[in-house]
């Protein structure tokens, strides 16, 4: 059971990965600032 979740994981992260690759750069930038302004107090 385990090795089918590591499979999927694998699927997963392959189909994340080649989605951001179409993505454009930009969005990718503004999500790490908006988590930093959010930890800051």
């Amino acid at each position: 059971m385990l090795e089918m979740y590591q499979e999927d994981l694998e699927q997963y992260q392959q189909d994340l990965a080649a989605w951001q690759a179409r993505q454009p750069p930009a969005p990718t930038r503004a999500a790490p600032k908006k988590i930093r302004a959010r930890r800051q107090p």
